[in-house]
């Protein structure tokens, strides 16, 4: 004989050899409560917890009347989460449909994206020299939120792009490229920073920043608004290599002069305005000495990540005997 234990009722019973595979119940009263049970035990369809019915309720579907309630709902009232801010938000019934938490929210999903917190703090190469760039070739409009970059270098709006980690498209309008964003947190970082609308810049001042970071910031403004050119005298026979930079504001350029000649000891040309006619024109500061531009140009790409290729290989050129 073998010992076995009953499935229903948990007690021992004995058995033959033969029925140790077949035997599960230790009576045929225990074997007709065992499929009793089985018959009217299920698992809610809706919180699937396993529940047990009764003869005359066997073709329940749910454990209660709650989960039957919801089964029925047309719509799914748990709280739902913004997909643009990841904030919770509750169910209306006004709305059932809702997807966003606001409609912010809802035309921030249709916009181009772009890293809005860029400008936030300016703690690395990058950011200095877009502002440098924005300083010099950008603005923000007085009237809404638009961030406007142009230039008549494709890859400088092309690095732009990419910094900003922006999908908004590069437009050209004649010999031009503009790149234009709109985004409310962005355009107030900058206005923080000293970006004024075009209209105001004669009020410019270099921007609060990090000390390391100033140089960077200065490769963007000359990228932007300053160039390199070759004094060449006596036909040819002596050629130097000069900078410039143009400003709307003589305050930012006496700022950036007296900056530079602290801290790298040169002595820039006298600001003039370069008179254009009709009220147009800008202040010019300009770099002459042999060994003042060297050092301005090792101080302005030495180390450096970002830069415009063309100044720069023209530069390069100049120093390795090449032009």
């Amino acid at each position: 004989m073998i010992k076995k234990i009953c499935q229903s009722c948990s007690k021992e019973f004995y058995i033959h050899n033969y029925r140790e595979s077949a035997a599960r119940f230790c009576s045929l009263a225990c074997y007709n409560s065992f499929r009793k049970n089985a018959a009217y035990q299920k698992i809610c369809l809706q919180c699937n917890e396993e529940f047990v019915n009764k003869r005359e309720t066997r073709n329940r579907k749910y454990c209660g009347e709650k989960c039957s309630s919801k089964a029925r709902r047309k719509y799914n009232r748990d709280d739902k989460i913004c997909p643009t801010c990841k904030s919770v938000f509750g169910y209306r019934s006004r709305n059932p449909h809702q997807i966003f938490c606001s409609n912010q929210c809802n035309i921030k999903s249709r916009a181009y994206k772009v890293n809005e917190k860029f400008f936030d703090k300016i703690d690395s190469e990058g950011k200095a020299y877009l502002l440098g760039i924005i300083f010099s070739d950008g603005s923000v409009s007085s009237k809404s939120n638009h961030i406007n970059i142009s230039s008549n270098d494709r890859d400088m709006i092309e690095t732009c792009r990419k910094l900003l980690e922006t999908t908004s498209p590069i437009h050209q309008y004649k010999n031009y490229f503009c790149l234009i964003i709109s985004n409310q947190n962005l355009r107030n970082s900058l206005i923080n920073l000293g970006v004024m609308p075009r209209k105001s810049w004669k009020e410019l001042s270099i921007p609060l920043i990090p000390e390391k970071l100033i140089r960077h910031f200065l490769r963007g403004m000359y990228d932007g608004d300053g160039s390199f050119y070759l004094d060449k005298r006596e036909s040819n026979r002596y050629i130097y290599l000069c900078s410039a930079l143009s400003s709307a504001s003589y305050q930012f350029s006496k700022e950036i002069k007296s900056m530079l000649e602290k801290q790298l000891k040169i002595t820039f040309h006298k600001i003039r305005f370069d008179d254009r006619g009709g009220g147009k024109g800008s202040y010019q500061l300009r770099l002459f000495r042999k060994e003042d531009v060297k050092k301005f140009v090792d101080y302005l790409y030495r180390n450096s990540n970002y830069f415009l290729k063309r100044k720069y290989i023209f530069v390069k050129n100049f120093y390795h005997g090449k032009i």
